[in-house]
């Protein structure tokens, strides 16, 4: 296969040159070819001595990030490149199958929790490894995987450490402090944050956008069109709200709500029309793969046929390209589109940001159908593969990112998930159409608007105090940070661990495989070993049960082959509800395996192709 060959930048070289002589955070903004700097430094670390059957990690937060990167590195070099994600249903136990494939590979992208599984199993060891990059580095913190990888390489003597790399464009998670969330990075990653010394060719390649703020109407308080009396329709019928389906309907009723007031009447109707079918199909499939005695015991209730009739009345109302009317639509989609329509131009390309996965799937079924977008725009939308981290859902037009790549649409629409390293072409806008959260996610997304003639544009409510008076400024500024208030931290405060707390924390090797447990993976090897209990259809899963207080008391299922006795556990004090479970779950992990005769139930691996859990069949 032929290597691709790209000649680095001065920036890149200075970057590439500092990174070989200590662990470094590149910070660098987005499209300025961070990944190209760590090719060359895989290239240089492959060629030291020290780097004999050793081999290279590159992880990235998202699955769909690390098959990116993974092909970018296949593409610019000549190594063998291995991609790793839990959707490739990663198997632990398997340790002589990885020894090979980390022996046949020189490369090895993966996402960050693959690796930690990894390395708590013992099936491969930090020091094996001769350079780890890290992609989106600034996730490095609490809880998240990164950081948990980093506490064990802590662990690894300094000379068999392997070199650290870090990538970035929003190194500074909170602007409030900024030093002390600086100097946080740089000690979770054990390493210096660097940029360059003379920025000019770097703002040549990754050039600053206009930035603009957009003031929109509030939402009326009773919206109305043809269809709004959807909702009504279906209240009516209680079993929805009962708990006898488990149709959620709490979580159909606040996305409603949500869409209602972000984005009118119309798309309330439309998000309520596909959700009921959606669950409905979901109930009809489920009962015709039970066996025949469960379905008539379960045979669906009179009322949900009666909810499907409804469903029909209104499916007029919703073919796919009927006119959408813009008094059917919020004030604030109704600027949306006068804002697409402004900027519109023959080679358009446009990305919109927004918090609910459901605004965009909506948005993109009706910016098309637009009279005053007709023919203008066409639409993809990119969100979040349910509550996984890692994965992404393209629900339209195939693939949606590789559409929007190859110019086939040239608005996507779009939740967190596009704001962090995916390779999209420079967009000549960059709308933020919901509240920025955070400082990263401003970075991030304002790095999508990089061509030389790019506008970045934030929608902000009217009657929001003080960002009627923020508009002059912001809009004559190169950096609208001070009309995102208030920035919040990217994370739940309450993972943050007391410095107490984290001083008593303990950690547990076992002695004849290297295998550790300790807070961090104590929760996750509870719920593995809760897995391994035999179900079938008739039963359910049995889980563990933690008491939401501190300490934290810990209850494991009755069926496990323990004592009595060592079926609760009683955690220590500890500052947070979530370290106190993190401490229960180590004590009972580590309880347990005192009283069972083999530990291959948390630590496990294989033997002669069979999976050591003879444990739970009573085996000794």
């Amino acid at each position: 296969m032929s290597v691709e060959t790209l000649i680095p930048r001065r920036y890149q070289e200075e970057i590439f040159v500092k990174a070989q002589t200590s662990n470094v955070v590149a910070a660098l903004d987005t499209g300025s070819g961070k990944t190209f700097i760590s090719t060359l430094l895989i290239k240089w670390i492959a060629a030291q001595p020290g780097s004999y059957s050793k081999s290279v990690v590159f992880l990235a937060p998202k699955v769909a990030l690390a098959q990116q990167q993974a092909d970018f590195i296949a593409r610019h070099t000549s190594f063998r490149v291995l991609k790793v994600y839990g959707a490739m249903e990663v198997d632990v136990s398997d340790r002589e199958g990885w020894q090979r494939k980390f022996a046949q590979h020189d490369v090895i992208v993966t996402t960050p929790q693959v690796l930690y599984n990894l390395i708590t199993h013992s099936v491969w060891k930090i020091s094996k490894v001769s350079l780890l990059v890290f992609d989106e580095c600034h996730h490095t913190r609490k809880n998240h995987p990164y950081n948990m990888i980093m506490r064990e390489y802590c662990n690894v003597p300094a000379s068999k450490r392997p070199k650290i790399f870090g990538m970035t464009a929003s190194p500074i998670l909170n602007p409030k402090q900024a030093e002390q969330s600086l100097k946080e990075l740089e000690k979770n990653m054990d390493s210096v944050v660097i940029g360059v010394n003379d920025s000019t060719e770097l703002q040549d390649h990754s050039p600053r956008p206009q930035e603009i703020v957009r003031i929109y109407s509030p939402s009326p308080l009773d919206p109305y069109c043809p269809v709004s009396t959807l909702w009504a329709s279906l209240t009516v019928f209680p079993i929805l709200a009962s708990s006898e389906l488990d149709f959620e309907w709490q979580v159909v009723e606040r996305r409603y709500q949500v869409t209602l007031y972000n984005l009118g009447p119309f798309c309330a109707a439309m998000y309520l029309y596909k959700e009921m079918w959606s669950r409905i199909g979901t109930l009809i499939v489920h009962r015709s793969t039970c066996d025949e005695d469960i379905a008539e015991s379960k045979a669906l209730p009179d009322d949900i046929y009666h909810v499907a009739e409804v469903l029909l009345d209104y499916e007029p109302f919703f073919p796919t390209d009927v006119p959408i009317e813009l008094n059917w639509c919020s004030p604030k989609v109704r600027e949306l589109v006068e804002i697409i329509r402004q900027h519109h131009s023959p080679t358009f390309q446009g990305i919109v940001f927004v918090e609910q996965r459901q605004d965009a799937a909506c948005l993109a079924d009706i910016l098309p159908n637009v009279p005053e977008l007709k023919g203008l725009i066409s639409c993809g939308d990119l969100v979040g593969k349910g509550s996984s981290v890692e994965g992404i859902s393209n629900t339209r037009n195939g693939d949606a990112v590789l559409a929007f790549r190859q110019k086939r649409i040239n608005l996507l629409i779009a939740t967190n998930v596009a704001e962090e390293g995916l390779d999209f072409p420079a967009c000549d806008l960059v709308i933020r159409f919901d509240k920025v959260q955070h400082l990263v996610g401003y970075v991030q997304s304002r790095g999508r608007a990089r061509n030389k003639a790019s506008t970045f544009i934030i929608m902000l409510v009217f009657l929001r105090t003080g960002f009627e008076n923020a508009l002059p400024d912001a809009s004559r500024s190169p950096d609208l940070k001070e009309t995102i208030e208030p920035i919040v931290d990217e994370e739940d405060d309450d993972d943050d661990v007391d410095d107490a707390d984290l001083q008593a924390r303990a950690r547990y090797v076992v002695p004849s495989t290297g295998a550790f447990l300790t807070y961090d993976n104590a929760i996750n090897l509870i719920g593995y070993l809760c897995a391994l209990i035999p179900v079938d259809k008739y039963t359910s899963p049995q889980l563990p049960e933690y008491t939401d207080n501190h300490p934290s008391v810990l209850r494991l299922p009755a069926c496990l082959p323990l004592p009595p006795e060592d079926l609760v556990f009683e955690g220590p004090f500890t500052h947070s509800k979530k370290e106190a479970k993190r401490a229960v779950a180590f004590m009972a992990v580590k309880g347990c395996t005192s009283s069972m005769s083999s530990m291959t139930i948390f630590f496990p691996w294989r033997t002669s192709g069979v999976r050591q859990t003879g444990i739970l069949r009573g085996a000794g």
